[in-house]
């Protein structure tokens, strides 16, 4: 199970540091793997986070875990759409159809380390299952829509529960 907490982005660190206390009930410190992707050395907190606008996403999991959002609003993603292959195009009818197929990308990149430009032409999102060279991986990514955006999340328990911050004093 994922817990997902939204706060506003430059509220962050704030949380951030309140959830990893409250979660690992010690002080920490963040450190990076060789790709890139954040953890705390020394215990089994798997977390991950990710903003769009004023708005920031942060999953905590008991297994590895990556997350993406984006709120919804008019971008120009023309040029990254004809880069999908056609039959996720065809899926595509509204922004909140892109921004889900994109998401669900990123939330695969940061689950695996990688980055997103790192993985995108060998991901596929079509029909709410996500493929990586042609074959289906066995993990579902989850989506959520709260707070006027999309957001997926990928791992090998992608179930979610959203917290509120309020559910423990900062």
């Amino acid at each position: 199970m994922t817990d997902l907490y939204f706060c506003q982005t430059e509220q962050r660190e704030r949380y951030l540091h309140a959830l990893f206390v409250r979660y690992t009930g010690r002080d920490f410190e963040i450190e990076r793997e060789e790709g890139g992707k954040p953890y705390i050395p020394g215990h089994p907190l798997h977390f991950s986070l990710a903003h769009s606008g004023a708005l920031c996403a942060i999953a905590m999991s008991q297994t590895n875990v990556g997350i993406d959002t984006e709120v919804l609003q008019r971008k120009h993603y023309k040029n990254i759409l004809e880069r999908l292959p056609a039959a996720e195009r065809a899926e595509i009818e509204s922004e909140r159809d892109f921004f889900t197929h994109w998401t669900v990308r990123e939330a695969y990149a940061k689950y695996a380390g990688t980055g997103i430009w790192q993985e995108f032409a060998r991901l596929e999102y079509i029909g709410s299952k996500l493929y990586k060279d042609g074959i289906k991986l066995p993990e579902e990514p989850k989506l959520c829509f709260a707070h006027g955006a999309v957001t997926a999340i990928y791992s090998h328990d992608a179930s979610f529960e959203v917290k509120t911050l309020q559910d423990f004093t900062l």
